[in-house]
């Protein structure tokens, strides 16, 4: 689920970084990607929290709201700095290989 989240995330707003008049410097490309992969993250939560609701256990009794909130702020903690980088590198080397082809 969390590749669906990035693709659909990354199908909708990634095209700006394909093109060179749009993203101007590497800097730009990375923070864009972070921001990709950020709101990515976003999506995958209340989704995750939707599957696991819909397929608990009988005496497990979680809401998709609260697990949704759960997730969020755990992932903020644990992991958001390092989907953060990887969406950066994804930007900036997606900005490198566009800036190739253009030459």
């Amino acid at each position: 689920m969390p590749g669906v989240s990035a693709a659909v995330v990354g199908g909708i707003l990634g095209k700006p970084l394909l093109d060179p008049a749009r993203v101007r410097n590497s800097i730009n490309a990375a923070l864009r990607g972070a921001a990709i992969a950020s709101l990515a993250l976003l999506l995958f939560a209340p989704l995750f929290a939707t599957l696991y609701v819909l397929t608990q256990a009988p005496h497990e009794h979680w809401n998709i709201a609260n697990l949704t909130l759960l997730i969020l702020i755990g992932s903020a903690f644990v992991i958001w700095w390092l989907v953060a980088l990887i969406g950066a590198a994804a930007g900036w080397a997606l900005y490198l290989m566009t800036s190739y082809v253009a030459r």
